[in-house]
């Protein structure tokens, strides 16, 4: 999976919550993102699962931008555990 130049904010606000992000994760790679509160991890997960797009820049399994997948496909290739913070 392949971020790059990935600009994001959300509607009705002009300010990116996210602005250049441009990384990798290897393929079959188990990833963590950690990180204070507030700092973009929720936001990237939401783009990677398309939940929101992002305004400029892409996100891309293979060579394949995810925006040109199903729904399905796309769920077929990322797995997500959420971390219970109730517990």
């Amino acid at each position: 999976m392949e971020f790059e130049r990935v600009n994001f904010s959300y509607r009705g606000q002009d300010k990116y919550v996210l602005k250049g992000i441009s990384l990798q994760i290897p393929e079959k790679a188990l990833t963590a993102l950690v990180g204070a509160s507030g700092c973009g991890k929720t936001t990237i997960t939401k783009l990677v699962l398309r939940f929101a797009d992002v305004k400029s820049g892409s996100i891309k399994i293979g060579d394949i931008d995810i925006r040109d997948m199903s729904q399905c496909q796309l769920m077929s290739l990322v797995s997500v555990l959420f971390q219970d913070a109730t517990a």
